[in-house]
């Protein structure tokens, strides 16, 4: 008697339990039905709903994700970062959504995937970008790119099938009106009498639809939902890494083209390559300057610092700094044995006649030092000079123009020195030698005596943004990408 009396009290369609499990099932069908229509409705405002079929915008995009993307009017602007939808240069009635990296001849602009490790290797026309990305529903495409990749009975596809098949099913599995089992009231659940007179269970009518109609109905609007996704998107080709090849004609790498480094933000560009340091110069209060890189390097400002400022790059958020060309500098935290290869890199715009330092490597933790090498400093003139060991490279043209200029200056003891401005190569030198001494990276002030065309003031005035120490010298196609990365 004891196992039918148990089993008849876990099988209770009228308990607490069933009530718990179909209330707890109805939820995530809603959940899902909610996500399904999210994906769809806004195609009746026109909007363009796709489903995503590959991972080179992962993380931010998975596979099976479906995103929505508004139209863009022919002569809508294009933001550099912003994802777009657009026709696939390389696949012809396919779309593409990835991010906007840059600008091509012709009004075409550049593409990659975030997961990508190089822009994509076709253009894409203006007329072929159809709208921007808006709003991303997760995971509902997923049984479309399983039928559509030819294998509908992976195990996810099965595992989802069976996991919808028991939410239907359980969403239907309470009965107010099910007989009940005798005994205490606290075994009944909730809802139901007993009659007293028989001690039979009595049906309770609730005047609601059935539960068995009611759950093939959520369960009939839910499959036709998935159906509505299944039919109803574009397919959507986005270019994984590991299918670049197939996909695409190639990536290719261009060192005369800025755009092909794919990086769409100022501070974005720093973080693809290994730094000990880092300085974003955001800070709008204090005397400490931090550290970005992930080493721990921050700094110090010392005398007249004006934080605060317009950052160089349209595309970032933050601040820029302006020193005033009489006291005011930044050091390091972190004391370094002189690095035998390295690049320095940092924003700057100055009106100055009088020159200084922009950027250096000193013996000294404040104020000056005995020694100061790897270094980048302004002649009164305007023009800059990078120096290393006791050889120096100097640039022709003058930078004290009032507008913003990156300069980037790499070394190494196998390749020799190289100058950049502006993304370009400005000049070189073979020299493979450095001075050995530990010291302090830092910027607006240093020591430049003995070394050639010596400024009137060994403190820069201007400002400052995005100041970065790598440990490795960059490629001029990387530099290039970083200079472009501000339009």
């Amino acid at each position: 008697m004891g196992s039918p009396v148990l089993l008849t009290r876990y099988l209770d369609r009228a308990g607490w339990l069933a009530l718990l499990l179909t209330s707890a099932a109805r939820a995530c069908l809603v959940v899902l039905a909610t996500l399904v229509l999210w994906s769809v409705l806004p195609v009746a405002l026109g909007w363009y709903s796709t489903v995503t079929m590959s991972g080179s915008m992962t993380p931010r995009i998975e596979p099976g994700d479906v995103v929505l993307s508004e139209p863009l009017d022919a002569d809508a602007t294009l933001r550099r970062g912003c994802i777009l939808l657009v026709r696939s240069p390389a696949q012809p009635g396919t779309l593409l959504v990835h991010r906007m990296v840059g600008r091509a001849p012709g009004d075409a602009i550049r593409t990659r995937g975030d997961a990508n490790p190089e822009v994509d290797s076709d253009p894409v026309p203006r007329a072929d970008v159809l709208g921007e990305a808006k709003l991303l529903v997760p995971y509902v495409g997923r049984p479309y790119v399983w039928w559509h990749s030819g294998h509908p009975l992976t195990p996810g596809a099965v595992g989802t099938a069976a996991v919808l098949v028991l939410l239907v099913l359980l969403s239907g599995w309470y009965r107010h009106d099910e007989p009940r089992p005798p005994g205490p009231w606290w075994r009944r659940g909730p809802g139901s009498r007993r009659r007293a007179d028989a001690g039979l269970p009595s049906r309770v009518r609730t005047g609601l639809v059935p539960a068995a109609r009611g759950a093939l109905l959520l369960g009939g609007v839910s499959v036709l939902a998935v159906l509505v996704v299944r039919l109803t998107p574009v397919p959507l080709h986005v270019v994984a890494p590991t299918t670049a090849q197939a996909a695409w004609k190639g990536t290719t790498s261009n060192p005369t083209s800025a755009l092909d480094a794919g990086y769409y933000s100022c501070s974005r560009a720093p973080k693809k390559h290994s730094s000990v340091l880092f300085w974003k110069l955001d800070e709008t209060s204090g005397s400490v300057v931090n550290d970005s890189s992930g080493t721990g390097n921050h700094g110090v400002y010392y005398g007249g610092v004006t934080l605060g400022q317009s950052k160089a790059c349209a595309t970032d958020s933050g601040t820029a700094v302006r020193l005033d060309g009489s006291s005011g500098y930044a050091v390091s935290s972190t004391a370094y044995s002189g690095p035998t290869q390295f690049s320095l890199e940092l924003w700057f715009k100055t009106t100055t006649t009088a020159g200084g330092k922009l950027i250096g490597f000193e013996s000294a933790l404040a104020g000056w030092g005995w020694s100061y090498d790897r270094q980048v400093w302004m002649h009164d003139d305007g023009t800059l000079s990078f120096g290393v060991g006791s050889t120096t490279v100097t640039t022709s043209s003058a930078y004290n123009d009032g507008a913003w200029h990156l300069v980037d200056a790499t070394f190494s003891s196998t390749g020799g020195m190289h100058f950049y401005l502006d993304g370009a190569q400005v000049g070189s030198s073979a020299n493979t030698v450095s001075q050995s001494f530990t010291g302090w990276w830092r910027i607006g002030y240093g020591g430049l005596s003995g070394w050639p065309g010596h400024p009137t003031s060994e403190f820069f005035g201007g400002t400052l943004d995005d100041v970065v120490v790598y440990d490795s010298p960059l490629t001029a196609t990387e530099v290039a990408g970083h200079y472009a990365a501000r339009s």
